[in-house]
């Protein structure tokens, strides 16, 4: 993009915000173009290098959907924002979908879980339902300014259970403990296992062990880093495609048999920070 400058007291500055008229009411600009030597050429985007889907919801984008962000400064990436739902600007950092394959959190060893920018099990879209991702939790703190929110549907995606959370993800010095300080259930009414038996857990993965059973719980799992305790109840990787667990995401239990009122069963889920 061209940078566009405007003169003020006679110094050109780079300019922070383009305004248009519409019927005759100021109205910013998202985009600008110029045509230079037939070609039309971006010299103006407000939403460049936008951090997360909550900055982008601010500079005013409100439809669901993907989405380029820019949460280190250096190495932009698209994502999946929800812009609709309790209060918009949620950006997806992991979700899983019942028995769908090339599940990207499967078999990663602690470097890649924590560090690693969105790995998708294929293309990025903006039906939710239509990919699966996992984003390192580095990132989920660079992102998110401490709000996670976690989605379950026992199919499809009508949600039998959404809580809303404030969450944090900790830091190398505690192995990334999990740490929710209160809760909220907007669509149903049972607590998830990622709040009432994993948290304050720290993270475990295929070659970091930091879970309360006598062996990895990662590796009987697929590989599927989480915050394990021995090993879980409620994790959205479930069994992994590796055991006798549904290879979808759990709500609370590792029961198989199927319940939205309960929250039981495998299923698809989604988890977001903001």
């Amino acid at each position: 993009m061209v940078s566009m400058k405007s003169k003020y007291n006679g110094e050109w500055l780079d300019t922070k915000k383009l305004s248009v008229k519409d019927t005759g009411v100021w109205k910013d600009a998202k985009r600008a173009y110029i045509k230079d030597n037939g070609e039309w050429k971006e010299i103006y985007n407000n939403l460049a290098d936008k951090k997360s889907c909550k900055e982008l919801f601010d500079a005013g984008q409100t439809t669901d959907g993907v989405y380029t962000i820019n949460p280190t400064g250096t190495s932009p990436f698209e994502v999946y924002c929800n812009m609709t739902t309790d209060g918009g600007g949620w950006t997806l950092v992991w979700s899983h979908m019942l028995n769908v394959s090339n599940y990207p959190a499967n078999n990663l060893p602690w470097t890649t879980a924590i560090t690693t920018e969105p790995l998708l099990s294929t293309t990025i879209s903006s039906d939710k339902q239509a990919f699966q991702v996992y984003t390192g939790l580095e990132l989920w703190g660079q992102i998110g300014n401490g709000e996670m929110m976690y989605e379950w549907a026992t199919s499809g995606k009508t949600i039998n259970q959404r809580a809303v959370m404030n969450a944090t993800v900790g830091n190398a010095s505690n192995n990334y403990t999990l740490s929710i300080t209160s809760i909220t259930n907007t669509v149903g009414t049972v607590s998830p296992g990622l709040y009432a038996y994993h948290n304050n857990r720290p993270f475990t993965a295929t070659n970091n062990d930091n879970d309360a059973y006598s062996i990895n719980c990662a590796n009987n799992y697929g590989g599927t880093p989480w915050w394990y305790g021995a090993c879980w109840s409620g994790n959205i990787s479930g069994g992994g495609g590796q055991s006798t667990h549904s290879n979808g995401a759990f709500w609370t239990g590792s029961s198989n048999t199927v319940n939205g009122s309960t929250g039981t069963g495998g299923g698809n889920g989604w988890i977001y920070v903001r």
